[in-house]
């Protein structure tokens, strides 16, 4: 009989995988030259004029990159999920017939 873990694997992996990917999108972005460029700019200025510092603006192309990337995973997630749901809707009714089965054989006496 599977177990709860066996049961939950596909509706689970797409929360899993988008977290992954969201992770590997925010490294990428945060290690980009141009928002590495920028932030040790800031620092910089903020060390040379400590009262003059302003927001940092965040560059065009890694943001758009970031945001793109963001919505692929979004959708992908979505996607994932709605598969994921079919598959359990499509396994519930046999494995509700398993545990049936199983709850209604006699236990062996001790």
């Amino acid at each position: 009989m599977p177990t709860t873990t066996d049961v939950m694997q596909p509706f689970m992996a797409p929360f899993t995988k988008l977290a992954q990917s969201n992770l590997e999108l925010l490294t990428k972005f945060s290690l980009s030259p141009e928002v590495v460029s920028q932030a040790m700019a800031q620092a910089q200025r903020m060390f040379l004029q400590p009262s003059a510092t302003a927001p940092m603006q965040l560059p065009s192309n890694a943001l758009a990159d970031l945001m793109m990337g963001l919505m692929k995973n979004y959708m992908e997630f979505l996607m994932e999920l709605g598969q994921g749901s079919a598959t359990l809707m499509q396994q519930a009714p046999t494995t509700l017939a398993k545990a049936a089965q199983q709850a209604a054989r006699p236990t062996a006496a001790a």
